[in-house]
């Protein structure tokens, strides 16, 4: 998956997934297919539904588009149906020097939820961090766990760590 255009993505099945970040993201957004969790990067022919039997469906409180920022930074999920997710992320600072940093991160993949932990499994990532030139790259793919909780119109991400990020559905 070639990652270019205006903050959107192709999600399993073609299907585009508008993100929130667009502005922020422009610069490494994309358009593409995300393989499987277990299939290689080259997406199905045309016209061929996607098969992916070992990811269930979402369950319908977490699919939609989801959405957290403050301060210096912002992060959005959106999760479909199917069991596909689109991320973006992004931290921007200003040094006491007036140097500025800026850190951007967008992958789609497979998220497995099994009862209130979910498991996201990025099947394309890129980053874009500008400290003082042009870096980017593709992104780490190891998945992440986390345990899920929707309240109302407000989901609860929380790590094993501790942390927890609370996002708003958009």
């Amino acid at each position: 998956m070639a990652f270019s255009g205006r903050g959107a993505t192709r999600a399993p099945g073609g299907r585009r997934i508008g993100l929130a970040l667009a502005v922020v993201v422009a610069g490494c957004a994309g358009t593409g297919s995300v393989p499987g969790p277990s299939t290689a990067s080259t997406p199905p022919p045309s016209g061929v539904q996607e098969s992916v039997p070992d990811v269930p469906p979402m369950p319908r409180g977490l699919v939609g588009l989801w959405m957290s920022s403050g301060g210096d930074a912002a992060i959005s999920y959106s999760f479909e149906a199917d069991g596909s997710y689109a991320h973006a992320g992004f931290v921007a600072q200003v040094g006491t020097d007036a140097s500025a940093f800026t850190f951007v991160r967008q992958e789609v993949g497979w998220a497995v939820v099994r009862g209130s932990r979910i498991s996201l499994r990025p099947a394309e990532a890129i980053t874009h961090s500008d400290p003082d030139g042009d870096r980017s790259g593709s992104g780490s793919l190891t998945a992440r766990e986390f345990t899920w909780e929707v309240s109302q119109d407000v989901l609860l991400l929380s790590s094993g760590d501790g942390g927890v990020v609370r996002m708003l559905r958009q």
